[in-house]
């Protein structure tokens, strides 16, 4: 495969085509595609309220500032677990194997699904950080960036786990709490250094923290995110052989 095969227009316009009937077909990715964005535009839109409420019922102030780096997280896990579920199908059917054969091949063809998923998952991190985020334009777009690796990584994860994609819908509950672990970076302890390895974790490092110096904090959630794709990219060619 050479990238000039990979990078003609029509032929990813072609596979672009054939991911958007794949999902058409299958109603769970039709739904959590259509549905993507529902949560950030209810959090725009109900803030304020969101904010009183909590600050009645539960004396918790700016209780949205804690909720946004979920609802950042969350469209590219959908985004992930799409072409996840996507690539775990063209395994098991065989289309993965038989792509070997083609102009494109296997990893080029891996390249563009992870190319578009990250692609669309900077893009729609970057609206919601711009609509939710009161931050700097720097700060926004790398956080965009780690947020699509994310989605590549949640899509890496599930085809190196997942057997099949009754397997990918169980693990792809679990691989969900990621959206979680941004928060620990608001515990006091110093023990929530721990979850540093976790990619999702410098979300919240970056949003709430203030401790690690800023270039530094830049610098090791780029590090952390690179190698735990590199980990994953080849622990999902392994699995897929």
């Amino acid at each position: 495969m050479s990238a000039y095969n990979l990078l003609k227009l029509p032929r990813l316009r072609m596979l672009f085509r054939a991911d958007v009937y794949n999902i058409r077909r299958d109603p769970i990715m039709s739904l959590a595609l259509a549905t993507i964005m529902l949560l950030p535009a209810a959090l725009w839109l109900w803030r304020s309220q969101l904010d009183s409420y909590a600050l009645n019922a539960f004396d918790i102030a700016g209780f949205s500032n804690y909720v946004v780096s979920f609802v950042l997280l969350m469209p590219p896990i959908l985004l992930g677990w799409v072409t996840g579920m996507l690539l775990l199908e063209d395994r098991d059917d065989g289309p993965l194997l038989a792509l070997e054969v083609t102009p494109i091949g296997r990893n080029g063809f891996l390249i563009y699904r992870a190319g578009i998923t990250a692609l669309l998952s900077f893009i729609v991190a970057l609206l919601i950080a711009i609509a939710l985020l009161n931050e700097p334009l720097l700060l926004k777009l790398f956080l965009a960036v780690l947020v699509a690796l994310q989605a590549v990584m949640f899509t890496f994860a599930l085809l190196s786990l997942a057997g099949n994609k009754v397997e990918g819908l169980a693990i792809s509950k679990i691989l969900n709490i990621a959206a979680l672990i941004p928060l620990i970076a608001l515990a006091p302890s110093a023990f929530r250094y721990l979850a540093t390895i976790i990619p999702s974790y410098w979300i919240g490092e970056l949003l709430y923290s203030n401790v690690i110096p800023a270039a530094l904090r830049y610098l090791l959630a780029m590090l952390v995110h690179l190698l735990v794709l590199f980990f994953l990219y080849r622990l999902m060619l392994k699995r897929i052989g």
